[in-house]
């Protein structure tokens, strides 16, 4: 019976046949396209992370690798966006664009680093991160810290802009993911080339800062002490961090640094003695660490760091009667700052430290008796400064700030 179905029915059953044959073979092909595409996708992803990681490492050592590195995540993070449409699901995609952006932003704009000072575009890639991380799960710890590391920033740029209220509402909504990814993270999670434990040393250090903003513009003693106990706060959980990880940059040292400013605004309103021999103490301790981080990591940013904290422990010292030895740590700072600072002429953030530190010769030299040496210095300083018709608004690098304070001192000198 079934030899004549099949005799019967032939024509139809060899046209069934290629037709089934065919629509398999586009279903193969289909697939294979499709797991073609799949290892295309995780090809350009791996590299471009591989670019943001391994590559990115090696060249921020380089002295003015500014622009270079600015390409290479530029490049990395579009590779990562054209991705995004076709696997919208795919949360390691998301993640590592999320985090493409933060460094982006970092290198933009981040406040105290050697960045293009491009506040407004800095703002822009944070958001995006922070976006992207805001969906985060209780223990989707690299989205969290993405998501924790982008508000700290944009804090920072909100403070140093003058907006304090919104930049402490920032802070606040991250303190308590920054303890959980300090206390609850793998001990080897990593974001933005950093331990994840050390975001909540840095979302602590902002709010301190944030707090400082607040008591200068009110000057007011008891909000400087209400910052100094956050400093000191911050200081022992820097301290727990570093005591779990060894081989971790000195970050007590930024942290004491921030306590110094706290304590100068103290010793200027109240007139006691105690606080700037502990400033400068707390100035010393921070020189101290920055240029034994530099020394164990030499690149630009530490260097830049080392020379910053010299030049505010050289600012510190004549107010604790330690006048003759702040012009030598002046120097010190001018010879770290420098070269950095000349060898990214486009970074704002690097041109400002470097008249930052011209201006901290200058104001040691008036202290010393040294006029003639302290007027050239605060005329470089004011030299290297942005044109005040210039100057972007809010002026989130505060060369307004510097401007007023180098003609105070040039009004000492002359």
């Amino acid at each position: 019976r079934s030899a004549r179905f099949a005799q019967r029915y032939r024509w139809r059953l060899a046209l069934g046949l290629v037709l089934g044959t065919g629509l398999a073979s586009s279903a193969f092909t289909a697939l294979q396209q499709y797991g073609r595409e799949q290892r295309r996708m995780v090809q350009v992803r791996n590299l471009s992370q591989s670019y943001l990681t391994d590559i990115l490492s090696e060249v921020d050592k380089l002295p003015g690798s500014m622009k270079a590195r600015l390409l290479i995540v530029d490049r990395a993070r579009r590779n990562l966006d054209q991705l995004l449409p076709e696997a919208p699901k795919d949360q390691e995609l998301r993640r590592a664009l999320a985090g493409s952006y933060l460094q982006l932003a970092g290198i933009q704009g981040q406040p105290f680093s050697v960045s293009q000072g491009d506040t407004s575009g800095a703002l822009e890639s944070f958001r995006k991160a922070e976006a992207m991380a805001a969906g985060a799960g209780p223990r989707d710890w690299e989205l969290l810290g993405i998501l924790v590391r982008a508000r700290t920033a944009i804090a920072q740029i909100d403070n140093r802009s003058g907006n304090s209220s919104e930049a402490l509402a920032l802070l606040h909504s991250a303190l308590e993911p920054a303890r959980r990814l300090r206390q609850d993270a793998p001990t080897d999670l990593v974001v933005d080339g950093k331990a994840a434990a050390e975001l909540d040393i840095a979302t602590n250090l902002a709010l301190g800062d944030t707090m400082l903003n607040i008591a200068d513009n009110a000057n007011s003693a008891a909000q400087y002490r209400q910052a100094v106990v956050q400093f000191r706060c911050t200081i022992a959980v820097a301290e727990q961090v570093q005591a779990a990880r060894p081989d971790m940059p000195d970050r007590v040292a930024a942290c004491s640094q921030w306590l110094g400013f706290a304590l100068e605004g103290l010793g200027r309103l109240t007139g006691d003695p105690a606080y700037w021999e502990e400033c400068v103490a707390a100035h010393r301790r921070s020189s101290r660490g920055a240029c034994q981080n530099f020394a164990k990591e030499p690149q630009p940013q530490t260097q830049r760091d080392c020379g910053d904290a010299l030049g505010e422990l050289s600012w510190a010292m004549p107010m604790a009667g330690q006048g003759p030895p702040a012009v030598e740590a002046a120097s010190q700072s001018l010879a770290y700052i420098e070269p950095v600072s000349n060898a990214e002429p486009d970074s704002a953030e690097a041109q400002r430290d470097l008249a930052d530190a011209y201006f901290h010769l200058g104001a040691a030299e008036n202290t010393a008796g040294k006029f003639r040496d302290a007027i050239g210095h605060l005329r470089t300083a004011e030299s290297r400064l942005r044109p005040q018709g210039q100057v972007p608004a809010g002026d989130p690098i505060e060369t307004v700030k510097l401007y007023v304070e180098i003609q105070r001192e040039l009004a000492n000198a002359l």
